[in-house]
């Protein structure tokens, strides 16, 4: 399903906001949990801010989470499945959420500038992040922050 909706010639933003949702300007940024059966959307409206959205494939339903973030934002899960990174807030924060349940499980920070890019290892224990000249990648089971380059 999604295979055809990505091959068609309009933008990938676009098709995601015409079946996910409606009233979010765009999609600052997606990700696909492993198994395919969800896709986290993180949606941006001028008026609203910022909000994380839950899409479940198989019964082509969508959760709007309690989840806000700030323009500039993107979320990621991990390859298990089981964590979903969101950033960033008003502190320049990236939370870690449970992804089958959404339940806050913490956060790391802080991320200057524009966050650009959020990526788990694939074991899932560390978690990397871009933002305008800055990498830092962070232990996820506690937080430490293990490199950082500005």
């Amino acid at each position: 399903m999604i295979v055809d909706w990505l091959s068609k010639p309009q933008s990938v933003d676009r098709c995601l906001k015409t079946v996910f949702f409606e009233g979010y300007d765009y999609v600052h940024s997606s990700a696909l949990a492993p198994g395919g059966d969800r896709v986290f959307l993180c949606a941006w409206n001028g008026i609203r801010g910022g909000c994380l959205f839950v899409h479940d494939l198989a019964h082509h339903s969508t959760l709007q989470t309690s989840v806000r973030f700030y323009e500039g934002s993107h979320c990621t899960i991990s390859d298990d499945g089981r964590l979903l990174a969101v950033g960033k807030d008003p502190h320049h924060r990236i939370h870690f959420y449970s992804a089958h349940l959404l339940k806050e499980l913490g956060s790391v920070g802080e991320v200057p500038g524009f966050l650009r890019k959020l990526c788990f290892s694939p074991s899932g224990r560390l978690l990397a992040a871009g933002s305008d000249g800055t990498l830092k990648v962070w232990d996820t089971a506690n937080g430490e922050l293990l490199f950082a380059r500005d």
